[in-house]
């Protein structure tokens, strides 16, 4: 930043003169130049006037009339006020004119006798900043602003819970006709929804206002009073209650929010769960220079709790103003006069404390070789104030609407690796039907933060999708994507069979079936059914592609279980093998295996070396058990008496029972076996 210098005019134009004087020393520098085109016709006005003047428009960001005022002077007078090339190159780069500062900057280099290296690097580094600012120029697609108003010096935008836009309004007159003295007065202005005006929204003493910032609920709000006491002036953070008539007295803070004889300005509320958090910032002692940012912590009476400066990558030697802390994204926002990074004058910075801790220029359209600050979003609207040249050729600063960018959750569809057609699709947002379709599409909706999404998608023949996405916090704009995979539904069926190991045990009267999802961690029951002996068929629908268990139980039977993948059944209709359950006496006989013997190799539904191995391992270990191994041949010989043993079941018996176990051989007679073969089937009864 330039530093001011006051600008005393003499000459035949003392009216005007004058009246540029008292507006410049109460820094009043956008009216004071409605004063300087009729300056600028003198010929009477001296270089080092024009030269003031051209670094006004400058600071005001006017910077098409400077950039005009520094080309006359260097065309005219360069030779006495080299200088003036420095200020050109400044203009056109705040102008966003970057490859013409380049060259004015080279240009001054080249020709400009340093005094001093600090200078020398100051510029240099600005040289090389065109190119830096020039890859962050182009605004982002599809971002404008809109002024929102033609007042004088509007600041601090603010929105209550109703929606209602509060404004600082800034109003400067002359108490004279010679203009030598000024009057000053700020006040709150209501912009209601409906773009109506109104002013003097508050009490007298909540008037006279610098900025000011409302709560979440609309029920407190923090500002800016200046305090005078022996002739000096400080800026001091006060707060107001909502109270039933009205607003409440107002309160200022403690220390060491306000210290006195510093400034303390621009608060702004943001509550975290139950706790209030006041973020502002100040020019108070051992700080980073300039004006720095602080965060405070409230109890609920709304004294402080702790107060601390934030980190020094967030303050600099500079002006760190204007900061505000949105919840939504959890990234806070801050204006910064750091050359580093920067438009020009004071630019909107954004911070978010991640792993990265990256402090970014927001970039165009929002920041301006102008000044912008006061970046706000409340709810669903954006506002900032900027000082940046407008089509109609204000003079003062105004506040710029926005639309914040929107955070879009899309959703596609598919099932079995290709996109699903003709559903039905409904998102509720909090218990809140916000969108349902039956068109098969890419589906972009506009979400919220911090908000549960249900998300239902219905089709015959499918299964229902009914699952609940929270959405945390998302950077401005950014997509929460969501692929959903649909699953068919299939009809599988089977039958139970009751066969009896011994005939004199009761029969069965009930079994449960039940089919078993594996593909989570915790097995999950997808179906079951109860079956009674006059109803020994059952079927399921189910989806496809999942590893499951079906498991047949029924009291004083052993339990079938057995896994198998669904993938073999990709259209609807399937049957999974019959299912024998064999009964066994309490506790003491267990069924090995069912198998037949094809060309000496046994040929089993389970795995009976696996479970043979099991029960053998515990007989061999465990002396005490007696134990027996029966042989049942299944057979539709009804000729047949007696049977030897095939030798490769022998093999299996001899490899796995290290003791000698008795074999007891039983010959089961039927009308008809599967494939005409001789089946047999094992038990082990203990004792």
């Amino acid at each position: 930043m330039i530093a001011q210098t006051e600008f005393q005019p003499t000459g035949v134009f003392k009216k005007d003169q004058h009246a540029v004087a008292v507006l410049e020393k109460q820094h009043e520098f956008e009216l004071a130049a409605n004063y300087y085109s009729n300056l600028l016709t003198s010929p009477k006005l001296s270089i080092n006037q024009q030269m003031q003047i051209g670094i006004n428009y400058l600071r005001i960001a006017k910077f098409a009339e400077a950039i005009g005022v520094f080309k006359l002077i260097i065309n005219k007078y360069y030779s006495k006020f080299p200088i003036s090339r420095y200020f050109l190159a400044r203009s056109y780069f705040r102008n966003a004119e970057f490859n013409a500062a380049k060259e004015e900057f080279k240009t001054f280099i080249d020709n400009y006798a340093f005094e001093s290296d600090s200078f020398k690097s100051t510029v240099l580094f600005e040289m090389y900043e065109c190119d830096s600012m020039k890859e962050k120029s182009p605004k982002k697609p599809g971002k404008t602003l809109s002024q929102l108003n033609t007042l004088s010096q509007m600041s601090s935008p603010t929105q209550d819970e109703h929606g209602n836009l509060y404004l600082v309004e800034h109003k400067v007159n002359w108490t004279n006709e010679d203009k030598s003295a000024l009057i000053q007065h700020q006040s709150i202005i209501k912009v209601s929804s409906d773009s109506t005006l109104s002013k003097n929204v508050f009490k007298e003493d909540l008037n006279d206002l610098k900025d000011v910032f409302f709560s979440e609920d609309g029920n407190i709000i923090v500002y800016t009073q200046a305090e005078s006491s022996n002739q000096e002036s400080n800026n001091q953070i006060m707060y107001c209650r909502r109270v039933e008539d009205g607003w409440g007295k107002p309160s200022i803070f403690s220390g060491p929010i306000n210290v006195k004889g510093f400034d303390s300005q621009n608060p702004s509320l943001v509550k975290i769960a139950r706790d209030y958090y006041l973020i502002y910032t100040s020019n108070k002692p051992l700080g980073h220079g300039g004006f720095d940012l602080y965060f405070t912590e409230l109890n609920s009476d709304f004294n402080v709790v702790g107060d601390s400066i934030l980190p020094p990558n967030l303050n600099t030697s500079y002006d760190e103003v204007s900061p505000f802390f949105n919840k939504q994204n959890a990234t806070l926002y801050f204006s910064s006069n750091n050359p580093r990074d920067n438009f020009g004058g004071f630019d909107i910075y954004s911070y978010k404390k991640d792993v990265s801790h990256n402090i970014v220029n927001i970039g165009m359209p929002y920041n301006s070789g102008a000044n912008d600050c006061f970046y706000r979003i409340q709810d669903t609207n954006g506002y900032l104030v900027s000082n940046r040249p407008t089509p109609s050729n204000q003079n003062t600063g105004s506040i710029y609407s926005f639309e914040p960018a929107k955070n879009d959750m899309k959703i596609t569809v598919s099932s079995n690796y290709k996109e699903l057609t003709n559903y039905d699709l409904s998102i509720d947002e909090d218990n809140l039907l916000i969108y349902t379709t039956d068109t098969s599409e890419l589906h972009s909706i506009s979400i919220k933060q911090n908000r549960n999404y249900r998300i239902k998608v219905r089709k015959d023949n499918y299964v229902t999708i009914d699952t609940i996405i929270r959405i945390g916090n998302l950077e401005e704009g950014e997509t929460f994507d969501i692929s959903l995979y649909v699953e068919p539904i299939i009809s599988v069926e089977g039958k139970v069979y009751f066969v009896d190991y011994d005939s004199s045990a009761p029969k069965v009267k009930q079994c449960v079936v039940e089919l078993i999802d594996l593909s989570t961690n915790k097995e999950c029951v997808l179906y079951t059914t109860v079956i009674n002996k006059q109803n020994r068929k059952y079927s399921f629908l189910l989806p496809t592609d999942k590893q499951v268990k079906l498991k047949v139980k029924a009291q004083d039977y052993n339990t079938y279980d057995t896994t198998f993948i669904l993938q073999n059944f990709k259209s609807p209709g399937g049957f999974i093998n019959n299912i024998q359950l064999h009964q066994i006496q309490k506790n003491n006989v267990i069924f090995l295996d069912s198998m037949f013997v094809l060309d000496q190799e046994i040929r089993t539904y389970n795995d009976f070396d696996k479970s043979i191995k099991a029960i053998a391992s515990s007989f061999n270990k465990n002396e005490d058990i007696k134990a027996e191994l029966t042989v049942q041949l299944v057979t539709s010989d009804y000729s047949k008496n007696e049977f030897m043993l095939p030798s490769s079941i022998e093999d299996v018996i001899n490899k796995y029972f290290t003791q000698k176990i008795y074999i007891n051989k039983q010959i089961l007679k039927v009308k008809t076996t599967a494939r005409n073969q001789e089946w047999y089937k094992l038990y082990m009864t203990y004792k």
